[in-house]
């Protein structure tokens, strides 16, 4: 009867495991099936967009949201990734807005460019990312505070370059219009960085 009652509890436990396993895998699959239907939801919308595009009404067109301009945000900031306490990396906040200072979402290329111009040389190019579209749509950021762009630049300074500030140039091209919308800020340190040096 002992022995009988221990192959019960080990039984049991091992139906409770596969349990728990199984309600796993149907919350894996769940969130799957989700996406899927998010995707499918998207390639519907593109095709139906295809097909009415060209008889769309003057209202219609007109009230289409279309991007006006790119700002970089004044949270963008260094940031020192490998612990060594020399910023090595520039994270870009991009935010964008239509023509009533909405907020909107971009579809074309995005490039982030960040250099330091020392007085009495030229610049030098610390690091630069460009973004295709799908890039650029991985990049969006939503929360309760509002949407932006999230850019992570890698920064390589040659050795022995000392800087308080990085120049970041930002440029976007619209893929459906081709229209170029650039913007320039400086991103400050709170002294100067002696940056990591390539190697």
């Amino acid at each position: 009867m002992l022995i009988a009652s221990f192959a019960g509890c080990v039984n049991s436990q091992d139906i409770a495991t596969a349990n728990d396993r199984l309600r796993e895998k149907v919350v894996d699959l769940e969130k799957q099936i989700s996406q899927h239907k998010g995707q499918i939801a998207h390639l519907q919308a593109r095709v139906k967009e295809a097909e009415t595009t060209a008889s769309a009404s003057e209202e219609l067109r007109e009230n289409t949201p279309h991007v006006a301009a790119i700002e970089i945000d004044s949270l963008s900031h260094l940031r020192d990734i490998d612990g060594d306490d020399k910023a090595d990396e520039l994270v870009v906040y991009i935010n964008v807005f239509d023509g009533w200072g909405r907020e909107i979402q971009l579809v074309g290329q995005l490039s982030v460019n960040a250099l330091v111009i020392p007085i009495g040389y030229k610049a030098i190019t610390l690091g630069i990312v460009s973004l295709g579209p799908a890039e650029v749509r991985r990049a969006y950021r939503s929360s309760i505070a509002g949407t932006h762009y999230t850019v992570n630049v890698a920064l390589v300074v040659p050795e022995g370059v000392n800087i308080d500030q990085i120049t970041v140039k930002a440029e976007y091209v619209d893929g459906y219009s081709g229209i170029t919308y650039a913007v320039q800020e400086q991103v400050k340190s709170s002294g100067p960085i002696n940056f990591s040096s390539s190697k």
